[in-house]
């Protein structure tokens, strides 16, 4: 006789008060009961209102602060952003690209594999392979499209590849790029500030610049800590629970806050 299995239960995702506060005042802009440039009730007040202690409604509205929905204005209070409603969309954006294994599990791989194409790249790219780099990271730095695609992105990526002189490496990093293309990520550049788009132009350049010179262990490192802050960026923009820090901190930091 088969014994009966164990029924299984997914976990229930804790969350805390302030996470709870910070989504009710999401939802609260959302729908129009806070108006861009509305000034917030009085802490005071506001705690009595909502049931909640002074320490946790101040957590929540710090945290409501770094994700550029809210702002203080000195003489008069806490106000709703004008960037809030934006801001808003790129938190929902990153917290459902968090989700996207596939997405993640994609730019690992590309993690594992990308910084061996720069250092290789940098040992056999000729000075054509040179010159066509420098075409695209001198071109102006393009607005995200509706979709979010940033065409010179991966085009960089893939003229590296080709300096290596190896088509099959090419071709699987085409299909790595591809299918990001293909999925959520395809819209990271439509949620992120230009001052994180302007620091991966930036980290090309280096890339580059180590070419010029036949660097290759530069390269690599280059090439890795643009990936890592990459996936650094998805996992911390615009989560309650984590305190970003290290090499992405500033960026992220002001990524986060009006332009």
């Amino acid at each position: 006789m088969q014994e009966n299995s164990e029924q299984q239960f997914a976990p229930i995702k804790k969350v805390n008060l302030s996470q709870k506060l910070v989504d009710y005042f999401i939802q609260q802009i959302e729908n129009g009961n806070f108006a861009i440039g509305e000034r917030i009730p009085n802490e005071i007040n506001l705690a009595t209102q909502l049931n909640v202690s002074r320490n946790i409604l101040r957590e929540s509205m710090k945290i409501l602060e770094n994700y550029g929905i809210l702002h203080t204005v000195n003489g008069k209070g806490t106000m709703v952003s004008p960037s809030a409603i934006s801001n808003i969309r790129s938190a929902h954006f990153f917290e459902k690209l968090r989700n996207d294994t596939d997405a993640l599990q994609l730019l690992d791989a590309r993690f594992i594999l990308e910084p061996e194409i720069a250092y290789h790249a940098c040992e056999r790219c000729t000075q054509e392979d040179i010159q066509k780099l420098q075409s695209i990271v001198s071109m102006p730095l393009p607005m995200p499209a509706t979709d979010g695609h940033a065409d010179d992105d991966y085009d960089f990526h893939i003229v590296l590849s080709k300096a290596c002189g190896n088509e099959t490496l090419t071709e699987f990093l085409y299909i790595l790029l591809y299918r990001l293309r293909e999925g959520e990520y395809a819209n990271f550049n439509k949620y992120v500030e230009r001052v994180l788009r302007e620091k991966s132009r930036q980290e090309h350049e280096l890339i580059l610049e180590a070419l010029s010179q036949h660097q290759p262990l530069t390269a690599r490192k280059v090439m890795a800590k643009h990936l890592s802050d990459r996936i650094n960026i998805i996992k911390t923009l615009y989560r309650s629970d984590i305190d970003p820090s290290g090499l992405s901190a500033t960026a992220i930091n002001h990524a986060m806050r009006e332009s």
